[in-house]
């Protein structure tokens, strides 16, 4: 719909009144409609708004919301980005096992879809998390790996996740020296699929350093 794409468009240019304000009325007429899947997106898209004006508790419901819907509908991808987006959120709010948990959700998704930027997405998230936990080690090991996966499929560094993860090594290097720090980045970028959920399925494993080598 045209109204969608000025919310987006709005979004890009930081207009989050003008977001809102389409996101809205795109809702309300899929509201009359009874289209359900219409009335999920524009849920959806109204909880990325309120997260771009900081309001997380607003943005946690509406994505709450969209994501019973997508699943009513089965719609696997989309409830992967929902999964993200609550994991994000939980993120700020300083909730970070429940973050863990709905990323487990995330990372099953996107196992299953075999959607590679949706395994980067979740594996960045979880690198965030292990920062916010001050498990250092495995922030370096997954925010390695998430680059690794970024750079074999190709997509573009967003400004935004440079920015975090700018943020999240400078929390690191107050912890970990810069040989640790290469060493384990390095160990990162050969790590399983596998390998990568049991560090954030089983946060704290006795030495990550002592994981299998596995050939690039």
């Amino acid at each position: 719909m045209v109204l969608s794409m000025q919310g987006n468009l709005a979004r890009i240019i930081g207009n989050e009144e003008l977001a809102r304000h389409a996101y809205e009325q795109v809702l309300a007429t899929a509201r009359e409609m009874g289209d359900v899947s219409l009335i999920a997106s524009s849920l959806a898209n109204l909880g990325n708004s309120a997260r771009d004006a900081d309001d997380y508790e607003l943005s946690m419901r509406y994505n709450q919301e969209a994501m019973l819907l997508f699943q009513q509908l089965q719609d696997r991808f989309s409830l992967g980005l929902m999964f993200i987006n609550i994991t994000r959120l939980h993120l700020y709010a300083w909730q970070y096992e429940e973050g863990r948990a709905t990323l487990r959700q995330a990372l099953d998704v996107a196992e299953e879809l075999e959607d590679r930027n949706m395994q980067r997405r979740s594996i960045f998230l979880g690198a965030l998390l292990a920062v916010g936990q001050q498990e250092w080690e495995h922030a370096i090991l997954l925010l390695s790996a998430a680059d690794m996966l970024r750079t074999q499929s190709q997509i573009e560094q967003v400004p935004g996740n440079a920015r975090e993860q700018a943020k999240a090594v400078q929390a690191i290097l107050g912890h970990i020296n810069v040989a640790t720090f290469e060493k384990l980045w390095e160990r990162g970028r050969t790590l399983t699929w596998k390998e990568m959920n049991a560090l954030i399925n089983e946060p704290s494993p006795p030495d990550p350093l002592s994981l299998p080598v596995v050939p690039p």
